[in-house]
């Protein structure tokens, strides 16, 4: 009896017939893993979100879902995240928001985040809020202004005493409106590694000065980003030199 099932990117092609269970008949794929009885992990990748909300339908599908990548979910406004209990890492291509950020906090396997394509997103905020959540990775993102939210943050006042992210590697490529990560220090402590790549506008990293100085930070990106880069003053400048490296 099958008990691990893993079928991330299997067959995803636009070309091919939407009845074919593998190549884009996500819904039929998980129409057929009930008769999986002794299934107790899956990572699976699903095209549309009638195809999520089939998967999600199923608390067995809720429990054993360890890796979950979504495909051309435009259509959907919302999606609960904390409902997989057991996720461990997302990846999302063209999606439009997961969630809210109270249910973030449940989700404690959940550890890495690789968000793709998604041109109607403009923050992640609900991030910060995946108590061990380690590796962010944000990619071609083009209407993404800030990483995380003061606004939306400030929705959510009670729950912000106990607010610890663990991220500890943030990486940013092509996202042409990026201003910035946060309006003030970073949101992400525990940070030690940031990569910016083709990120135009993003002026400001809002680190800690001690991030720099007790060197746990290494910070990589384009030459000419760098020297660009607003810092607070030259004692600043002179802190975070020896975390950069060019990419």
């Amino acid at each position: 009896m099958l008990h691990v099932l893993r079928i991330l990117s299997c067959g995803y092609l636009v070309e091919i017939s939407d009845n074919r269970v593998l190549f884009g008949g996500s819904e039929l794929l998980v129409g057929e893993l009930p008769s999986l009885k002794r299934l107790n992990v899956l990572s699976i990748t699903l095209q549309g979100f009638s195809a999520v909300q089939k998967l999600m339908s199923s608390q067995k599908f809720q429990s054993c879902t360890k890796c979950l990548e979504l495909i051309d979910c435009d259509d959907s406004k919302s999606f609960a995240l904390a409902e997989l209990k057991h996720l461990e890492k997302l990846f999302k291509f063209c999606f439009v928001e997961v969630g809210k950020a109270q249910e973030c906090f449940r989700l404690n396997s959940f550890h890495r985040v690789n968000i793709k394509a998604c041109h109607k997103l403009r923050d992640v905020t609900w991030l910060v809020f995946a108590p061990n959540l380690t590796v962010i990775q944000i990619e071609k993102c083009m209407q993404m202004e800030v990483i995380v939210s003061a606004r939306k943050l400030g929705e959510v006042p009670e729950m912000m005493a106990d607010l610890n992210p663990f991220a500890k590697y943030l990486c940013q490529r092509v996202l042409p409106k990026l201003k910035s990560v946060y309006w003030n220090e970073s949101p992400f402590p525990h940070v030690r590694e940031i990569i910016v790549s083709e990120c135009p506008i993003l002026k400001k990293l809002s680190l800690g000065f001690n991030n720099a100085k007790e060197s746990k930070i290494v910070i990589r990106g384009e030459e000419h980003w760098w020297s660009e880069l607003q810092r607070e003053d030259e004692a600043t400048v002179n802190a975070f030199l020896p975390c950069f490296g060019s990419i």
